[in-house]
């Protein structure tokens, strides 16, 4: 008894630990027999697509990915558009928005005064600030107020 009580106190001192250090714990969920997370989608990744300004080389590409609209955001990217119709994405509930997939751009990696186009729709990660609305370039599909710009520009400062 007295060696379990000591195991669960080291226990809780390295989860304090962790804590304090601005460590996450995630568990992880699985049916344990090779599938994929409890509740996780079949196709969540429809695969990598071409930055606007990649000029075709794969390893800019690796930057932009396709998700389905319905699907959480990953860490450390952020919707710059949304694109109509994948047999693979679920119909959307809306019916006037027929928009069901979201292309995002890594933003995590990218060095200090890199200047990013995202959907205003969009939270403004930490470490980055909004410089300001651009014109010429549009985020169809975004849920912004009629009227409001539907892109907005964020620089990394951090």
């Amino acid at each position: 008894m007295r060696q379990h009580a000591w195991r669960l106190g080291r226990l809780a001192m390295v989860l304090v630990l962790l804590a304090g250090c601005g460590a996450t714990i995630r568990p992880r969920l699985g049916s344990g027999e090779g599938q994929p997370p409890i509740g996780s989608p079949a196709e969540p990744d429809l695969g990598p697509v071409l930055s606007p300004g990649a000029g075709g080389r794969q390893q800019e590409a690796a930057l932009v990915r396709q998700i389905c609209r319905n699907q959480p955001v990953p860490s450390g990217w952020l919707i710059i558009n949304y694109a109509a119709g994948d047999e693979r994405c679920p119909a959307p509930a809306d019916r006037d928005n027929p928009f069901t997939v979201a292309i995002i751009e890594r933003y995590e990696d990218k060095p200090i005064d890199t200047v990013m186009i995202v959907c205003a729709d969009q939270k403004i990660p930490v470490d980055w600030m909004r410089v300001n609305q651009v014109t010429g370039h549009e985020c169809v599909g975004a849920r912004v107020r009629d009227e409001a710009p539907s892109v907005y520009v964020i620089r990394r400062v951090r």
